[in-house]
């Protein structure tokens, strides 16, 4: 499977199909490529100017470290019905789990949030996603994580 997804991001499915259902131009971003050909977010911030919001199947759930040793985070690949694929950002896992979130490859997901160029690999920031009728939000109006001590609760 990890070749596969690898593969689905690296070979330009998700970026051109993600161009093609979602035209507009949305805030650069650089940093390191991890994991499965993912992006480092460091310096992606979520830009409630550049909303997006769609429906799709998972097709690939990733969970690995953010930095060697560090905390590990969730992201999604999101399968969308124009035949488009998504790389969603879902955001540390410990916090997931305390939260009882579990994303798992065949659900639906209903995604809405902000989407971010990283180096030219396109990311979705989520705000809210709602799976199985199950809503969450995870990140306030403003976009800041619901996991982040700072932020306010999350509306």
């Amino acid at each position: 499977m990890r070749t596969q997804f690898k593969s689905l991001v690296i070979g330009g499915l998700a970026l051109a199909s993600l161009s093609q259902a979602f035209a507009r131009e949305a805030p650069q971003a650089t940093g390191n490529v991890l994991g499965w050909g993912k992006p480092s977010l460091q310096g992606a911030t979520f830009d409630p100017n550049f909303k997006v919001g769609f429906k799709g199947k998972v097709v690939g759930v990733e969970i690995y470290p953010i930095e060697k040793g560090g905390p590990l985070k969730v992201d999604a690949l999101v399968k969308l019905k124009n035949g488009g694929t998504a790389l969603v950002d879902l955001g540390p896992k410990a916090w997931l789990d305390q939260h009882h979130i579990k994303i798992r490859v065949k659900d639906t997901l209903y995604v809405a949030g902000s989407k971010v160029f990283i180096n030219g690999l396109s990311v979705i920031l989520p705000s809210k996603i709602n799976r199985g009728g199950v809503k969450v939000a995870l990140r306030n109006s403003s976009g800041q994580p619901a996991w982040d001590a700072a932020t306010p609760k999350v509306n």
